[in-house]
């Protein structure tokens, strides 16, 4: 999906060891691609520690999401693919 406005990805679902965590990948209107893992999590909570969700900017293009185990070092922010 494509965002219009300004919008957020978020992981709402549940402990699951090794398949509760969620890897986005999207591409900003400049062409940059970009990736987070997220946390689980009840509600969205941005930032650290331990971000439930990311925020996206208006146009960006969520390419791909995949639920995989712990996050590791600082994939919890977004970083240039």
């Amino acid at each position: 999906f494509v965002m219009p406005t300004d919008g957020f990805v978020y992981n709402n679902g549940v402990r699951y060891p090794d398949l509760d965590h969620l890897q986005v990948t999207t591409r900003t209107p400049d062409g940059n691609r970009w990736t987070i893992c997220l946390h689980y999590g009840r509600t969205p909570m941005f930032g650290q520690p331990d971000p439930t969700a990311g925020v996206l900017v208006a146009g960006e293009r969520v390419l791909n999401w995949r639920w995989r185990g712990e996050c590791v070092g600082d994939e919890d922010r977004w970083h240039i693919v």
